[in-house]
């Protein structure tokens, strides 16, 4: 609550304490370290895999950052279409035009980018500020199964894709990783989260099933902007 939900609650009701506009930052690209630094403070979800990391800076200060890699989805395997991995900004801040400048800067550094994708979280907001920025509204995604602990529900949780696709063949998802350090069968692989997984953070056994309220998925094109 104090790290993340207490920002956003802030940043809904409330001005938040300091304003820099787009005009005054400087984009660039960023090492690894830095965009992780950043985005396990100011991200929900903390870091994920990237290809590249870019960031806002204001006054040498980190305001913003975004990670971007080829796009993953299976129906778009064009090398010019890439997805917008993680955005974040500092939650003490309003950078005005951010999106848009971020946006604009990666088309510009990458010269094989012709489609940039990207996802907002419909538990945190509309994604209006996608809108804005002049990407177009694609699809909705639907609601998705999560578990969580009602012990500590912030930090013990995983996606539904832990339990997708589970077979004795595949050995890559947390159940199967889990299962053959423990030298178990999974019969049942709800009841496999329920009652053996071991990525736990206490001795709780057990899971809530929990659905999402889903995300939305936009698009911009580089003719969109040039």
């Amino acid at each position: 609550f104090e790290k993340f939900t207490k920002d956003l609650i802030r940043s809904k009701v409330c001005d938040r304490s300091r304003k820099v506009f787009a005009r005054q930052t400087i984009f660039k690209e960023i090492e690894t370290s830095e965009a992780k630094d950043f985005l396990e403070s100011y991200h929900r979800d903390g870091y994920a895999q990237s290809a590249k990391k870019f960031a806002l800076f204001f006054k040498d200060e980190i305001v913003a950052v975004a990670t971007i890699s080829k796009d993953r989805s299976r129906f778009n395997r064009k090398d010019s279409s890439y997805e917008l991995v993680r955005l974040a900004f500092k939650s003490d801040l309003t950078v005005v035009g951010g999106l848009s400048k971020i946006t604009k800067n990666l088309f510009k550094e990458i010269d094989n980018l012709d489609r940039l994708v990207t996802f907002s979280d419909n538990d945190y907001g509309s994604g209006s500020a996608y809108s804005a920025a002049g990407y177009d509204f694609v699809s909705e995604t639907g609601p998705r199964l999560r578990y969580i602990s009602h012990s500590d529900p912030a930090n013990d949780r995983y996606s539904w894709m832990i339990a997708k696709g589970f077979s004795e063949s595949n050995d890559r998802t947390v159940v199967a990783k889990d299962a053959l350090a423990k030298n178990l069968k999974v019969g049942n692989v709800e009841e496999y989260i329920e009652t053996e997984l071991s990525h736990r953070t206490d001795g709780e056994k057990g899971y809530n099933r929990m659905f999402t309220s889903g995300s939305k998925k936009w698009k911009i094109e580089r003719s969109d902007l040039f």
